[in-house]
């Protein structure tokens, strides 16, 4: 039998002798992990769990506040505090990468021993990409098929979104920019007992709110704006590192003030190019709406509107019921996330595996590696979102 070394190795890939699927040895999985979360966003920004089976509980601790009582001589010691627990069971989905290797590359690139290495390295970083912004936006689409890997999880902000703190910029504001106004309300409404170890907590936002931010700083004409543009390292806010996430959405719906309201009158189904809606009251040719919500939420514009028939620019990918809400919006939202580094937990399981599938006529080999994933937000009361933000 062909070990996982061999398997890994150059002439191996080459040969096309050994399509049957290999699992890499524990260490080799761990190498290959530690690959996908140092390639991305994820590291040092969230807490990994290796898994050793399909599923793993994490289960968390808590006591009473008053834990100390007066040591008084005689006592019975009533009054102890108790000891709560919850858990959050992580449970990996399947899924599978496929890098295609032309002859050529293979041939013109000879690296010998370290051509494994390299591979994984490439196959992990796009790995990488994809899980971050699955772990951080996705959710779980249920019975429904699934195109996606974000269709197979519910992602971070989602779940913070529907179980944590939500401050909407849009009403709580006079505007959407990023300012240290809303950073500070956003630290203030995180509670006290999650304030302990600053350095352990993160707000998450994307690259572009991270530059406005920058901008703001920089337009002081203090030792703080200077260091705010040519500074080396990533700034922070009342002693919490801002982390900025290319992954993090600036296009998000944003419902339109006195815009489209309505709901479905009847249900729709996959295909569909026309719902029909309780009121067209504001619903004009060219408006952005937003129909549904949750996994199945599609955005879409109207092409025309005929009484309470609306007309879209495309068809439905999803089924909607009646009832389903309809709102105007624009696409200009993104937002910022505080929480503890720890709550944000992602389990991928130790179980790697690899094939490959020779293709001569194509004159590439595909490379197939697949592994089995999931996420989870700890503890959603940790967390805080400040929703409906804009980029300049």
């Amino acid at each position: 039998m062909i070990g996982n070394e061999k398997l890994l190795s150059k002439a191996a890939i080459t040969s096309g002798s050994f399509a049957q699927r290999i699992g890499l040895e524990t260490e080799d999985a761990n190498r290959f992990i530690d690959y996908i979360v140092d390639a991305s966003f994820l590291k040092n920004n969230a807490r990994v769990e290796r898994m050793r089976g399909s599923t793993k509980k994490l289960v968390r601790l808590g006591v009473g506040e008053e834990v100390l009582r007066p040591g008084n001589y005689g006592s019975s010691g009533d009054g102890f505090s108790d000891v709560s627990t919850s858990a959050v069971t992580l449970t990996s989905k399947a899924m599978k990468a496929v890098v295609p290797i032309a002859d050529d590359a293979l041939m013109d690139n000879i690296e010998g021993e370290s051509f494994a290495d390299h591979l994984m390295r490439v196959v992990a970083n796009q790995i990488g990409n994809q899980l971050e912004y699955a772990y951080l936006m996705g959710q779980d689409t249920g019975a429904l098929p699934k195109n996606h890997i974000w269709e197979m999880v519910e992602g971070w902000y989602p779940r913070a979104i529907s179980e944590g703190h939500v401050i909407d910029a849009k009403t709580v504001f006079t505007d959407r920019d990023i300012s240290a106004e809303k950073l500070s309300r956003t630290l203030k409404t995180l509670s006290s007992k999650y304030r302990g170890k600053r350095e352990n907590l993160r707000f998450i936002m994307s690259d572009d709110l991270y530059q406005d931010y920058v901008d703001v700083l920089g337009s002081r004409t203090t030792p703080l704006g200077d260091d705010a543009i040519t500074g080396d390292s990533l700034m922070s806010f009342g002693k919490v590192p801002i982390s900025p996430c290319a992954l993090v959405p600036t296009n998000l719906p944003v419902p339109v003030s006195g815009g489209g309201n309505t709901t479905l009158s009847s249900a729709s189904v996959a295909g569909d190019t026309t719902i029909e809606v309780a009121s067209a009251t504001n619903v004009q040719q060219g408006d952005t709406l937003s129909i549904g919500e949750g996994a199945t939420r599609e955005i879409r514009k109207v092409a025309s509107v005929v009484a309470t028939d609306v007309t879209l620019d495309s068809a439905l990918v999803f089924p909607h019921q009646s009832g389903d809400k309809v709102v105007e919006c624009t696409l200009d939202g993104t937002f910022v996330m505080l929480c503890d580094t720890s709550n944000l937990v992602l389990g991928i399981q130790q179980d790697v595996t690899i094939e490959t599938e020779r293709r001569a006529t194509e004159g590439v080999t595909y490379f197939v590696v697949t592994i089995r994933c999931d996420c989870a937000l700890e503890n959603p009361d940790a967390v805080v979102v400040l929703s409906n933000l804009k980029v300049k």
